[in-house]
C-alpha cells in the first residue's frame, strides 16, 4: 500500500515539474507575491538579469566580445535600460495598489532597496 502511494506521489510530482518547466509555459507564467501584488513577468525578469550580467561583465555573456572603444557606451546603454525596467516595476507596484508613487510609504520603498531615504519625496 505504501509503495503504491509513493509511486502516485512521484507521478504527480513528475507531472507538476514537467508542466512548470515547459519552455512554452515560461513565457506566460505569472507570479503572486506574499502581499497579493503581481510579480514581474518571466520575460521582464530575464531581461533584468541579462542586462545586469551584461553591465557587470561586458562581453562575457554576449555573443560578440566587448570592444574596448565603446565599452563605456555599452555599459551606459545597459544601465539606462535597467533603470527604466526597475522603475517600471515600482510603477507597476503602485498601479497594483491603486495609488500614486508619492503615496507609497518610505518603508515600502525600502522593501525595493534600502538606499531609499526621506529625500525621495
Amino acid at each position: 500500500m505504501e509503495i503504491r502511494k509513493n509511486k502516485e506521489r512521484q507521478k504527480a510530482l513528475d507531472e507538476a515539474v514537467s508542466k512548470l518547466t515547459e519552455q512554452a509555459g515560461l513565457e506566460t507564467v505569472g507570479f503572486q507575491s506574499e502581499t497579493d501584488f503581481s510579480m514581474p513577468s518571466t520575460k521582464t525578469l530575464r531581461r533584468i538579469v541579462n542586462l545586469s550580467r551584461s553591465v557587470l561583465f561586458p562581453g562575457y555573456y554576449e555573443e560578440a566580445p566587448a570592444n574596448p572603444y565603446n565599452i563605456t557606451y555599452h555599459i551606459g546603454v545597459g544601465v539606462e535600460e535597467l533603470h527604466k525596467l526597475l522603475v517600471g516595476q515600482i510603477v507597476a507596484y503602485a498601479i497594483d495598489r491603486n495609488t500614486v508613487l508619492d503615496e507609497i510609504p518610505l518603508e515600502e520603498y525600502k522593501a525595493f532597496d534600502a538606499l531609499f531615504e526621506e529625500d525621495l519625496y
